[in-house]
């Protein structure tokens, strides 16, 4: 079946998808505890660290969880006025809200899973939690196990074919799929994220203090 998942992520316009297992994330435990005490965080992340860590708070017996990317879109929508009024916008921020991208990506995917139970009442037996980055993990330590990229200097999730320009969300689940291999680290020596961010809010080690970076200083949380 997870072939056949793979085959549909591609139809659905899916750029990247991984599987990997329901394991604890204890490696982040020390570093989320740290960025909290430091002020480093935006406020924007879950606050309660344990549930980031530990699948089962918040999923009963999970066995996978399904990690996606989209790649950034590479053309805007319309042609844009260019004068001295115009503005730089992100890719990030181009087109629709991605939030709705991904949850409409992953819950077709779900619904392609679902069709492919047996019985009736292994549909029913199977459960699904769908969320992008407003849910309780750390999507880039998710897509990171799953084997879709590496976690940059930056902090960011690097793939191989989109670099860090990639959206993520993630699907856990009560079904058992076979874990992806992860992606060792490929920054090697490169500190060019670190030396290029103006206001020298990259700490090095794949954290940030996201009271220095500009990004969530034009961001309010709904």
């Amino acid at each position: 079946m997870k072939e056949k998942i793979i085959q549909e992520s591609q139809r659905l316009g899916i750029d990247k998808i991984g599987f990997t297992h329901d394991e604890q994330f204890i490696e982040l435990e020390d570093s989320l505890h740290e960025q909290r005490e430091r002020g480093y965080n935006s406020g924007f992340e879950h606050q309660n660290v344990e549930e980031r860590i530990y699948p089962e708070k918040t999923f009963e017996h999970p066995k996978s969880i399904i990690s996606i990317a989209l790649a950034y879109p590479t053309k805007a929508q319309g042609k844009m006025p260019r004068d001295e009024k115009r503005g730089q916008f992100a890719r990030a921020s181009w087109g629709i809200d991605y939030h709705h991208i991904l949850q409409d990506r992953l819950q077709k995917l779900i619904a392609f899973i679902e069709e492919q139970a047996a019985t009736e009442a292994e549909k029913e037996h199977w459960r699904f939690r769908p969320q992008v980055d407003t849910g309780e993990y750390v999507d880039t330590a998710v897509a990171q196990r799953a084997g879709l990229g590496f976690i940059g200097k930056n902090g960011l999730l690097i793939t191989e074919e989109f670099g860090s320009f990639v959206y993520l969300g993630e699907v856990t689940t009560n079904i058992q799929f076979e874990p992806d291999e992860p992606v060792p680290n490929g920054c090697g020596d490169c500190t060019r994220c670190i030396t290029g961010c103006p206001t020298g809010a990259l700490l090095g080690d794949g954290r940030m203090n996201a009271q220095k970076c500009l990004s969530y200083q034009t961001q309010t949380k709904a």
